[in-house]
């Protein structure tokens, strides 16, 4: 008996399904790699995120006295907006654990300045100003040089004066004959200082431990306790000319602090 003939339009039918069956099973598995993949792109841009160009900036926390702190998670060289209390004005702020342990380095504090302002600082000692109308800096200078070298102190600028905060009588010498009123490399310190809305503004510093000021509980912070105090800027008469406020790091490292804290009110009247 010979075998029955298969329907040759049945087998291209069954082809065609099993054709059908596997291209479908094809399409699934790569829904579903898809949907997968789909799943995890917030993780892939995030890591994307994480290890391309990420824009750093500083972390505002309001304290229940009205004062604000500014962290930043990482020190980078650049400049970084300090935050401002409810006012919108700062008169008085505090530097928590500053140390500048390097040479040639220095941590900055801006104000009077743009909106917006990221330059990187420049070190300026030399006594002439860079600094426009009405802008403020206080720096913190760690020194430099092994051949000729240059002592670390602080100075202070408002328009085109500058002001050396050493021993040898605030002078605007490049290198200063004296030594320097703030010790922030030997060890970390607390410093602080007030910086009125006057004309010209009244610049009044103390440092945690000097004179018995403390600066964080404000105990003893009287004129007669202060390293220094300005209020006189020679042709620079005007007032801040914002009330915006940076803080500049020179150096991705040997410069740290643990928080600047701003506060509306001044510690003097």
């Amino acid at each position: 008996m010979k075998p029955a003939k298969r329907n040759p339009s049945s087998l291209v039918s069954k082809k065609n399904l099993s054709i059908a069956f596997a291209l479908l099973a094809i399409g699934f598995l790569a829904q579903c790699k898809k949907a997968e993949e789909d799943d995890n792109m917030p993780a892939i841009i995030a890591l994307l995120a994480a290890n391309g160009a990420t824009t750093l900036t500083t972390a505002c926390t309001t304290n229940v006295d009205g004062t604000v702190d500014s962290t930043l998670s990482k020190f980078t060289k650049a400049s970084f907006p300090i935050c401002k209390p409810a006012s919108g004005i700062i008169k008085h702020y505090r530097i928590e654990g500053l140390k500048v342990s390097l040479s040639h380095l220095a941590l900055s504090i801006y104000a009077g300045f743009p909106a917006n302002y990221t330059a990187a600082p420049s070190n300026n000692s030399s006594g002439t100003s860079t600094l426009a109308t009405g802008q403020f800096s206080f720096d913190f200078y760690s020194g430099s040089g092994s051949t000729s070298p240059v002592p670390g102190f602080s100075y202070a600028t408002f328009g085109s004066s500058v002001k050396n905060l050493t021993s040898n009588g605030n002078t605007t010498t490049a290198t200063p004959a004296g030594t320097s009123l703030i010790d922030f490399f030997s060890s970390a310190i607390d410093v602080c200082f007030d910086l009125t809305t006057s004309t010209p503004p009244r610049f009044t510093v103390w440092v945690t431990g000097q004179n018995g000021a403390v600066c964080k509980t404000k105990t003893n912070l009287t004129l007669g306790t202060a390293v220094v105090t300005e209020s006189s800027w020679g042709s620079s008469t005007s007032a801040l000319a914002t009330q915006n406020s940076y803080f500049g790091i020179s150096s991705n490292s040997g410069v740290t602090f643990t928080k600047i804290v701003t506060s509306s009110d001044s510690v003097l009247p």
